[in-house]
């Protein structure tokens, strides 16, 4: 879907109120995020054309409201389903399947691009791996460590009790 929900958190609050936010420039499915800068920055994923090479960034008016998306670079063989994270003025890319849902296959990649001083993503880099290809996992991270738990291995992408625990350098 191309479609985005917006709620704000009220920590006092038993439900949140949902608000339609504006519409990404084409449907994506299995991609992955972060929050930069109070910008929210989308990876990879899918639509009915394939996997998605082009980096999303919301854009904000002048009273800060986030009000579209604007494409701040690429990413070679984009993966779905992968980690993401910003550390150090990078973008990290953890994992995912390269391919597509139907034929791809889950990879080890880690990759990392520099975040510019203008928001922009550079070219990724591959970086060490992780141990085991991994997709589609639960993701967090808390200061250096980050945690993959679960996910898909294998060429059929079976379900898999992987837990990944790493520290970013």
């Amino acid at each position: 879907s191309d479609q985005v929900r917006v709620a704000a958190i009220d920590n006092a609050s038993t439900s949140m109120e949902w608000a339609v936010g504006p519409h990404l420039p084409s449907p994506r499915a299995h991609h992955a995020s972060f929050k930069f800068a109070n910008r929210i920055y989308l990876f990879g994923g899918e639509n009915l054309d394939g996997p998605i090479a082009y980096v999303l960034r919301t854009t904000r008016d002048a009273d800060g409201v986030v009000d579209g998306w604007e494409s701040v670079g690429t990413i070679d063989a984009p993966p779905l389903g992968e980690g993401a994270l910003s550390y150090a003025r990078s973008a990290w890319l953890l994992g995912g399947i390269e391919g597509g849902s139907f034929d791809g296959q889950a990879t080890a990649r880690v990759r990392r691009a520099a975040l510019g001083a203008d928001g922009h993503v550079g070219s990724f880099e591959d970086v060490d791996p992780l141990p085991v290809p991994l997709a589609n996992a639960a993701f967090a991270t808390s200061g250096r460590a980050v945690y993959l738990i679960g996910g898909q291995s294998g060429p059929d992408l079976e379900a898999v009790p992987t837990v990944l625990v790493g520290r970013l350098e």
